[in-house]
């Protein structure tokens, strides 16, 4: 099929991160964001921890009542003391290693910019929020955050289970959605014990009734599914190039009827038990930043595991 992105890959090294910036809020949905970075740290070395929680003063009665605690109580530093609670934390549930640094930070600022700001000042290759799957408002935190980060980023609903067995990434053939399977590659060879990693690749049967083709519903799905597989196996053979990481991987065609592809993904995600999503998305111009993608946009919507999002 045409616009297959391709490029001459020799070898696919196991993921590492050297530094992830971890945005918390110091509130209960952080235990379900810190127990799955104990697990997944225990299976892909990360060198660096940097925990940042943002003050957001953005207003003066905020400031009328910090000056009135000040007289009643005296001088305090509320970052240094943020900065404890947020150690506490941390320490309680993420044992501190000899071989890996831990960096807190107390900011103040709008928490969406402020952490985007100092992912890039700190050199972040990762960044990690946590998402409450009951509050809208953190859908749309998520979705503005990818739109506006230009390092890979993870999002980690409160809902997830501490598993990495089954990976999901959803393949266009575009290089987005290569550098997506080349990153769960990495992973699972980081992994002790291996995942399946599953690429699906959505695909609409389109309405040629106006051009009077003589071919069948059935004999243009045919057409595609043939194509579409061809495709799969010349992507995979030329971007995985080790036969031991192929054997890993699998493919499945799903057709989108009268849903749209990110919620067919979510529903494939759903019905085989995905623990990750694994997604390239845009994110260099500013058209590609409004265009990061109905269907990320969607999977994150309503999506209930982990989504690593590759820049």
């Amino acid at each position: 099929m045409n616009g297959i992105a391709t490029k001459k890959v020799t070898k696919i090294n196991p993921y590492k991160i050297d530094r992830a910036m971890v945005a918390l809020k110091i509130g209960d949905t952080d235990d379900m964001l810190l127990s799955y970075l104990r697990f997944l740290a225990k299976r892909i070395p990360i060198a660096t921890f940097q925990f940042i929680h943002i003050l957001q003063k953005n207003n003066l009665q905020t400031a009328y009542f910090e000056e009135e605690t000040r007289r009643l109580i005296g001088d305090f530093d509320l970052k240094e003391e943020v900065v404890n609670n947020l150690k506490q934390r941390v320490e309680s549930i993420i044992p501190i290693q000899e071989d890996r640094a831990v960096e807190y930070l107390v900011k103040e600022g709008n928490p969406l910019e402020e952490l985007i700001y100092r992912s890039k000042l700190n050199a972040a290759d990762l960044v990690v929020i946590g998402q409450d799957t009951e509050l809208i408002h953190h859908h749309i935190l998520a979705r503005n955050f990818l739109r506006k980060v230009r390092t890979n980023a993870l999002v980690v609903p409160d809902t997830t289970l501490p598993r990495l067995e089954n990976i999901l990434v959803p393949l266009d053939f575009s290089s987005y959605s290569l550098k997506a399977l080349e990153t769960a590659v990495a992973i699972n060879k980081s992994l002790e014990k291996k995942a399946k990693i599953t690429c699906i690749n959505v695909y609409e049967i389109p309405n040629l009734t106006f051009y009077n083709v003589e071919k069948t519903r059935q004999d243009l799905k045919q057409l595609i599914e043939k194509d579409r597989k061809l495709a799969m196996v010349h992507f995979l053979q030329e971007q995985v190039p080790d036969i031991k990481d192929r054997k890993y991987i699998i493919t499945e065609l799903v057709q989108k009827e009268h849903f749209d592809t990110g919620y067919q993904i979510n529903e494939f995600a759903k019905k085989n038990h995905t623990d990750m999503i694994i997604m390239g998305v845009k994110g260099h111009s500013k058209a590609e930043l409004l265009m990061m993608g109905s269907v990320t946009e969607r999977v994150l919507g309503v999506n209930k595991v982990p989504t690593f999002i590759v820049k």
